[in-house]
Formats: C-alpha cells, sequence, structure tokens
C-alpha cells in the first residue's frame, strides 16, 4: 500500500524558530489553485477544533505562489500506524473511531456555523496523522476539503473504478465539471471512511474490487462472526439509504476476528 502524494512535494523547513512544512504544488497557477487558496481562507476564517490542521501562510517565489506552509505535527501518519505490527489492535480501533467521532463533530461545524458545505472529501489514511506529543488524531491535507456548494477536489477513493459507482446514490460529475467525480457530501465521507476501515481489516485495497468479490468478502466476515450492524453498514455504501457511521461498532471486533478477515487468510479459506 505504497502512498504517493499526486498534488504537491512536502518539504519540512524552520522557519522563525518554528517547524513547517512546505507543500510546493505541481499546478500552481489557474483555477486549480485559485479554489485551494479560496478553501483555506475560508478555513482560517472559521473557528474549528485544533485537531483539523489548517495551511496556514501561501509562499511566493519571485511573485508566483508555488505552494503554502502547514504547521508541523511530531508523529505518525494513521496509515504507518495501522500496518504497523508494534501496535495493538486496539490502539488501531481507537484511532479509526476517532474518524468517526470527526465526522459527527463536522455535522455540527455545518450546522452552527458559516461552513454549511463542510466535508473532507479526501479522505484515506495518509490524510490523517497521530499526534506523539498529545495522542491526537489530526487531519491534514485540508485544502483539499469541500467547503463549497459549487465545487469539489478529487478524492483517492471516490473515482470511476470505485465500489461506489455499483449504487446510483453518490454526486457524481463524470465530465468533471466541477473539479471531481464524485461532489463530496456526507455519504461519500462516510464511504471513504468505511473504505479505510475495510482496508485495514483486509490488510489490502478494497476500493477497486468487483462488486461480486466485495459481498462475497462481506459475507465472510458475517462468517467469522464480525457484528451484524458493522457489516450492514458496510453493505450499506453499495446500496440505498444514508450511509451509517460505523464508529460504535468497531469495539466489537476482537482480535482473532481481525487476523482472521485479512485477505491471506480469506484467500486459503475460499480455496477451500
Amino acid at each position: 500500500m505504497d502512498d504517493v502524494n499526486t498534488e504537491g512535494k512536502i518539504y519540512k523547513l524552520s522557519y522563525q524558530g518554528t517547524e513547517k512544512l512546505l507543500k510546493k504544488l505541481y499546478v500552481n497557477d489557474g483555477i486549480v489553485l485559485a479554489k485551494k487558496l479560496f478553501t483555506i481562507e475560508v478555513l482560517n476564517s472559521n473557528e474549528l477544533p485544533k485537531y483539523f490542521v489548517i495551511p496556514d501562510s501561501l509562499v511566493s517565489v519571485n511573485n508566483t505562489v508555488v505552494g503554502f506552509t502547514i504547521p508541523y505535527i511530531d508523529g505518525i501518519t494513521l496509515k504507518s500506524l495501522l500496518y504497523n505490527d508494534n501496535y495493538p489492535n486496539e490502539i488501531k480501533i481507537s484511532y479509526l473511531k476517532k474518524i468517526g467521532s470527526i465526522l459527527d463533530d463536522m455535522i455540527g461545524i455545518r450546522n452552527n456555523t458559516f461552513l454549511r458545505h463542510f466535508y473532507l472529501n479526501d479522505i484515506h489514511e495518509s490524510n490523517f496523522m497521530v499526534d506523539y506529543n498529545s495522542g491526537e488524531l489530526c487531519v491534514i491535507d485540508l485544502d483539499g476539503c469541500k467547503i463549497n456548494a459549487s465545487f469539489s477536489f478529487p478524492s483517492r477513493y471516490l473515482t470511476k473504478n470505485g465500489l461506489f459507482n455499483n449504487v446510483n446514490k453518490y454526486n457524481i460529475e463524470p465530465d468533471l465539471r466541477h473539479g471531481a467525480f464524485v461532489m463530496a457530501n456526507r455519504d461519500s465521507d462516510l464511504y471513504c471512511y468505511i473504505i479505510i476501515i475495510l482496508n485495514y481489516l483486509y490488510n489490502g485495497l478494497i476500493n477497486n474490487m468487483k462488486i461480486t468479490e466485495y459481498y462475497d468478502y462481506l459475507n465472510y466476515l458475517r462468517d467469522i462472526g464480525v457484528n451484524k450492524e458493522l457489516i450492514d453498514s458496510f453493505y450499506r455504501v453499495v446500496s440505498y439509504g444514508e450511509n451509517i457511521n460505523p464508529m460504535d461498532y468497531l469495539d466489537s471486533l476482537t482480535d482473532e476476528q481481525i487476523c482472521r478477515a485479512k485477505q491471506n487468510v480469506y484467500k486459503i479459506v475460499k480455496k477451500k
């Protein structure tokens, strides 16, 4: 599960005695840049919980904006934590639950601030970091979030090959006229969250599975005793009705179930 940043390069630097990250964008002109700058400005104009790590300064070279700085988090990406055997499943589950808590907090933000269209959008394992000092799960790469009703940015798991294409309930924009294949909303955020959980259980990539294989895998999870409500939330992302936040069901997962859910075990059992 290698990680590639398709938007720019990340550099660590010290600015006036403070550690920062510089995100140098590959595309630093035109409408994409304008939308990113607008997104950053709007986020900075609202008082958000500290676990949202918002870009704080623009960086220009020869009067041309080339990127922006981001507060440095001394920590580990959620992806690195989830696939590191030195961390127990209990710790991994606690941080997976925190994503669900953040998504629920965002309902209140949308209802009680001017950020009526605030969705994380590009939800994947490397856009969260665990702060070593506080233990907090932080949301990073927020320049790709959605804050406007009229446009959205591309998202790693919201592509034309994603499982969600098997059901006609997501706001798909096949011609990309609004900037992304899917206009983010709560259903798409929950979809991406569930893909993260399933990637962890499967120890591989779930998003591009064929739908028949996906159903086979969910049936297997049921056979090994995974909580019914949790499995129902997995089914819901490829069926009709609002997606379900699975946060409250994650504690039901046992070490044995997590071990047996992995693709190498699943494929051995499937051959029998």
